[in-house]
Order: structure tokens, then sequence, then C-alpha cells
């Protein structure tokens, strides 16, 4: 598959009280070990850093039932999920 053929794929959703946002690819996808190595939060420079810190902001601002989630097969391509609560939790300090 050359780059011209390659399609970007975007969804969101609602599942009760979340919001599930995917997107998804046709590339060359990428080993599991890859994948999970940049959802590690001490991963130190081996790259992943602004997955690492989506996946740290999400769990701090909605909770530990959300986060960031990739499933990548080699041949296949690469989706991305990211779940957070539909209604957005406001901060003690702003009420």
């Amino acid at each position: 598959m050359n780059e011209q053929e390659g399609q970007l794929h975007v969804n969101l959703r609602q599942e009760g009280e979340y919001l599930i946002f995917e997107v998804w690819d046709n590339g060359k996808g990428m080993p599991a070990e890859t994948s999970r190595r940049l959802l590690e939060e001490d991963a130190g420079d081996q790259g992943g850093f602004g997955v690492r810190l989506v996946k740290a902001m999400v769990k701090s601002t909605y909770g530990e039932e959300c986060g960031v989630s990739i499933y990548s097969r080699e041949g296949w391509g690469t989706k991305v999920t990211v779940r957070i609560l539909r209604d957005v939790p406001v901060p003690e300090y702003i009420r």
C-alpha cells in the first residue's frame, strides 16, 4: 500500500455515561510490544510521551475508569480509543 491508499477513520459514540472517541487507520500497524510501551508510565525516553500525557490527563480529569487504549496489528493498522465521562466533572476550586 502506498500513502495515497491510506485511510483514516474517526468515530465518536456514547455508551451510557461515557463518550468513546476512536481514531484508526489502515497503515502498517506496529507490534503489540510497541503499543504496550507507548502507554507505560515509566517508559523513559522510548517515545510515546504525547500518548502517555493524554492518558494521564484523561485519568486525572475523569477518573480511573476512563483512559486511552491502543490496538494495533502489523499489516492491519492502528486504533486508538479514548474513553471519557460524558459530563465533565467541575473541580471544587471552580465552583
